[in-house]
């Protein structure tokens, strides 16, 4: 793997106009995300970067409190309030801020392929890490993993070309303040970057990381009521997602969970593109085999050194969000580039341009598919302008429905993973939070001590008797259910299922 000789390129003019080039696609991505940008809150998360915007930065223990939850992301909730004070609404600041890094990230993406692969197979990467589901997706709610995308990516960047370790030590940590699990999933590739410099130099990038985490960690422990509460923050929940997900507190059954969760979201990530992936692994793979022997260049090792440590903590530690291998993908589809650069010469144009057309429009047409048609090719999962639609018509009807058909005095709503979102929507009413095992089947019990209506929102959540159980739909695609019960009536709830019972169990 080595650096593409410009001079040989068909594509010389661009090759003059690199950053012309970045900030057309910049622009161009920027001008395909707003037709489709959310209007709600997506998520718990989200919520919780709304309330920091709202009412000030304070990471907590208590995830009802927490503005936002550890470790906090200081620069990315920063960034958004900037946003906010033009925009002056949470959610729309926090899907700008979503639209800037992916956009940035294909620009970024498109400078950094250029260096390795020819700058027409460099702009075919970065056009698919553009409309990749998964990337489009995450780039038009309020969440952060876009922003992980583009700082992975400019790390990442920093740290293959081995040439301004200070430049980088110091960008690591000051950088790691947007989304500290960089700090984690970039260890080993940084470490390598600096490491051929000596013990001694290894010290000193040390300091500088350490130096750049001091500008974010001391302001987030000054504004989370000191050091001792925001580190007894993190560690609580360090803790609770360690002995939640991981395969050593969960054993098997969670390391079958992440693997294949972290496996499958690569998948709507690459498209195509994981075909030379898997091409270029198993001839190495073979090689090895053949000679007992593993060699890899400088760039090769660094690409593994990129993507291999993350995916091995989503597989045993955890993995909660589909976004979060969003930290590797801009690495895999720069490794996908180099391998089509030594399997595809540039002479069989119409083979290059036939693969080049498919791998971007192939994963746009997915995305951008009517409901129908999208789920007839991919099933049931998310990753489509459908997907949002559906969200966006789910929150406006269910929030409209609950306040027009139910008193706040007499109601409780039954959530979940939609908890935040309705304590944020639907202040006034009162809530039960089912937060199940997610490897337990243990039941849990409320009874009730006055007539009440039993409202469920969450769209997972299933009786497991239908009963006195109304179910109405509130616009297309979108079911509310509830029932009354009298006093004394017990709500009981295990996995995916809740039941109702007229009277309490002795």
């Amino acid at each position: 793997m080595v650096a593409y000789d410009r001079s040989v390129s068909v594509w010389v003019g661009w090759t003059r106009r690199p950053y012309v080039v970045a900030a057309a696609i910049f622009a161009v991505v920027v001008a395909l995300r707003l037709p489709f940008a959310t209007t709600h809150l997506w998520a718990w998360d989200s919520v919780l970067y709304a309330r920091a915007l709202e009412q000030g930065f304070h990471v907590s223990a208590d995830p009802a409190a927490s503005r936002p939850h550890p470790p906090g992301y200081l620069w990315y909730v920063g960034l958004a309030a900037l946003a906010r004070t033009v925009l002056a609404d949470s959610n729309a600041a926090l899907v700008l801020v979503s639209i800037l890094a992916s956009a940035a990230g294909a620009a970024l993406l498109y400078l950094v392929a250029a260096r390795y692969v020819r700058p027409g197979l460099a702009l075919v990467i970065a056009l698919a890490y553009a409309v990749s589901p998964l990337t489009w997706m995450y780039s038009e709610i309020a969440y952060p993993y876009t922003v992980l995308a583009l700082i992975s990516l400019a790390l990442g960047a920093l740290f293959l070309a081995r040439t301004s370790p200070v430049v980088a030590s110091l960008a690591f940590g000051v950088l790691s303040g947007a989304r500290q699990d960089v700090l984690i999933l970039l260890a080993p590739l940084w470490l390598w970057s600096v490491r051929p410099r000596g013990e001694r130099d290894l010290l000193r990038y040390g300091g500088l990381v350490v130096a750049g985490t001091l500008t974010w960690i001391v302001p987030s422990m000054a504004l989370s009521g000191g050091p001792g509460e925001y580190i007894g923050a993190l560690l609580q929940q360090s803790e609770v997602v360690a002995d939640t997900y991981s395969a050593p507190a969960r054993g098997l059954p969670a390391l079958v969970y992440n693997a294949g969760f972290t496996i499958e979201a690569i998948g709507w990530g690459l498209g195509l593109l994981c075909i030379p992936l898997l091409v270029v692994m198993a001839r190495a793979a073979r090689a090895a085999w053949r000679s007992h022997d593993i060699r890899l260049d400088a760039l090769a090792a660094g690409l593994v050194l990129w993507t291999v440590p993350a995916l091995g903590f989503y597989a045993i530690i955890h993995i909660g969000e589909w976004g979060y291998v969003l930290s590797v993908l801009p690495a895999l589809l720069l490794s996908a580039a180099i391998a089509l650069e030594g399997m595809v010469p540039p002479r069989l144009t119409a083979l290059w341009a036939l693969g080049a057309a498919a791998s971007v429009l192939l994963p746009a047409g997915i995305f951008l598919a009517g409901e129908d048609a999208y789920h007839a090719v991919v099933g049931g999962a998310e990753f489509s302008a459908a997907a949002l639609a559906q969200h966006e018509a789910r929150m406006s009807a269910d929030v409209s429905y609950v306040r027009r058909q139910f008193a706040p005095a007499s109601t409780l709503i039954v959530t979940r993973e939609d908890h935040q979102l309705v304590r944020y929507y639907l202040p006034e009413y009162r809530t039960y939070f089912w937060d199940p095992d997610p490897y337990s089947n243990q039941a849990k019990r409320r009874r009730t001590m006055r007539p009440m209506n039993v409202v469920v929102l969450t769209p997972g959540l299933q009786p497991l008797l239908q009963g006195d159980v109304r179910r109405v739909e509130v616009a297309p695609g979108v079911t509310v259910s509830y029932v009354a019960l009298d006093a004394g009536g017990v709500l009981e709830l295990t996995g995916e299922r809740y039941n109702v019972r007229d009277t309490p169990i002795r």
